[in-house]
């Protein structure tokens, strides 16, 4: 499954699924194609249970290789969008978003 992801500038991320287990609550995309020339990357979102009240932890990471003159380009690019897709994530699970990423 392909996903392409449009950033408000107009770049675009196309992403592929490549793990996905309901038992771990989890899944992992890489890039397909970038706008930043990135290497092994792999990103993965976790929903973890907390046992003390009906909430929960949601852990977004990504490993990935890129030359230093574009990683903190990336690196902001990737923390807008964390930010963003938790703050959804919020307000469609009725959740306290995070204020950082």
């Amino acid at each position: 499954m392909s996903v392409f992801l449009t950033q408000t500038d107009g770049e675009v991320f196309r992403e592929v699924l490549v793990a996905l287990s309901d038992a771990e609550r989890s899944y992992s995309y890489t890039f397909v194609s970038s706008p930043v020339p990135v290497r092994n990357h792999l990103t993965t979102l976790r929903v973890l249970p907390i046992t003390d009240g009906d909430l929960c932890y949601v852990e977004w990471s990504s490993r990935f290789e890129i030359d230093p003159q574009y990683e903190a380009r990336l690196v902001d690019l990737m923390n807008q969008n964390f930010l963003v897709g938790l703050r959804n994530l919020a307000e469609k699970f009725g959740g306290n978003p995070a204020t950082s990423p």
